[in-house]
């Protein structure tokens, strides 16, 4: 996967959830081609309340998802 010099540790996590390169990655969310969904600790989620905020990362068809905290 290749790296870029505006890409941190959650960009890198978020490009290899959508198996993407990082570069590819990062040019997309600069230029506002990745949607981003954020979902607040307490929401429930097929019945499952979550105990960490979690964004969910769109893009071209892909999506993957991570919770913020812990």
């Amino acid at each position: 996967m290749g790296c870029d010099a505006n890409a941190g540790e959650m960009d890198r996590r978020v490009a290899q959830g959508l198996g993407i390169p990082v570069a590819e990655y990062v040019d997309a969310l600069l230029k506002g081609r990745v949607r981003v969904e954020r979902w607040e600790r307490g929401t429930v989620v097929d019945g499952v309340t979550l105990l960490f905020p979690r964004a969910i990362f769109h893009y071209q068809g892909r999506w993957t998802q991570l919770d913020l905290g812990g």
